[in-house]
């Protein structure tokens, strides 16, 4: 059988492809993956050592005030920077009409109050019925709640400061005119500072066991500020898989940390000796259900080789899942995909 030159070259063309497309198949059996993941050390604390945080600096407390009532303001003594005691006035505003309001108040508390007496005498001699006595006496608790409010709404018209603080924002001016609920200066207490750090989740369960936190702010470097975990954040960031860790700290002597500045912290923790007594805590991440058992994927460090290791499951605390038997501390367990790895799997732990 004879062939065209057309001919000729479309098989060799196919040749070659397929060629090329087993060639490419065999590199694709020979290569392999291996996936990067999050893990942890279990009942291992010298990480949190290593870690350095970063945060900025808040005010323990801070407040935008505004009046509860509307009106003209009168009296605004505050001004950005004042330092202010718990109590100082800081704003007024025209008290006239909630001053005569208390007093027609006071003047229907008194008429219903005298209404009932004569009711209730009218009612002893079968003059009125019981229904008229109820009535006079719903008015009578009616017009006292009317001077309640009265009274309260005049209070109202004076702003205190609720703690001491400073003053960093003002939003009025003395003589304009204000309506409830529009904030008029902002209040901050600078007597302790915050700072919220972001706590990998792999560190969580160690948050307990940590002694010491100094924190070093850029705009003083030389100044290393004691600090406690004032509270830890019960739900982790789905995109970065850290934990909000809220720190505190008094203002240090000679210098004052403000608002907003920008610092780090660094601890160390300590394990107790008898820390693995009840039962080593993990991730509620890294523990997965299957055919009624729970169990975690143990990472070989040298091979980075996955193996399901079945675990018995004690009880969850705050920092994570207590786990009694299966696995030791010193261990490398993943804390992310528990539920898509298979037996044998190669992965390379993220950050080592």
């Amino acid at each position: 059988m004879k062939y065209t030159q057309s001919q000729l070259i479309s098989s060799l063309c196919l040749g070659c492809v397929g060629l090329f497309l087993t060639a490419c198949s065999k590199d694709k059996e020979k290569k392999e993956i291996v996936r990067p993941i999050e893990a942890m050390q279990v009942g291992v604390v010298s990480n949190i050592d290593k870690t350095i945080l970063n945060g900025k600096a808040k005010a323990t407390r801070e407040v935008n005030i505004a009046f509860e009532v509307s009106g003209r303001i009168v009296t605004f003594a505050a001004e950005v920077g004042d330092e202010v005691k718990e109590g100082d006035i800081l704003a007024q505003l025209d008290p006239r009409d909630y001053q005569n309001a208390v007093t027609v108040a006071e003047a229907e508390v008194e008429r219903a109050a005298a209404m009932l007496q004569r009711v209730q005498k009218a009612f002893k001699g079968n003059a009125v019925s019981a229904q008229t006595v109820t009535n006079a006496e719903a008015q009578t608790k009616a017009a006292e709640a009317a001077l309640r409010i009265a009274k309260k709404q005049s209070d109202d018209t004076t702003i205190r400061a609720p703690f001491s603080g400073r003053i960093v924002a003002t939003y009025a001016e003395n003589f304009e005119n204000t309506v409830a609920k529009q904030k008029v200066l902002r209040l901050l207490d600078l007597s302790k500072i915050e700072m919220v750090v972001n706590v990998p989740e792999k560190l969580i369960p160690n948050v307990p066991y940590v002694e010491t936190i100094n924190v070093t702010f850029s705009a003083f470097p030389n100044v290393k500020i004691p600090a406690k975990v004032k509270q830890v954040g019960s739900e982790a960031s789905e995109l970065t898989r850290t934990y909000p860790v809220t720190l505190i700290m008094d203002q240090p002597k000679g210098i004052q940390i403000l608002p907003g500045m920008a610092g780090e912290a660094i601890g160390t923790a300590k394990l107790p000796a008898d820390r693995f007594a009840g039962g080593i805590t993990v991730l509620p991440s890294s523990v997965a259900s299957s055919n009624g058992d729970s169990h975690v994927w143990v990472i070989n460090p040298d091979t980075g080789v996955v193996a399901k290791t079945k675990v018995t499951v004690s009880r969850i605390n705050p920092s994570g899942v207590v786990i009694t038997e299966g696995i030791t501390p010193g261990q490398w367990i993943a804390t992310a995909g528990a539920h898509s790895l298979t037996e044998g799997q190669k992965v390379r732990i993220l950050g080592q």
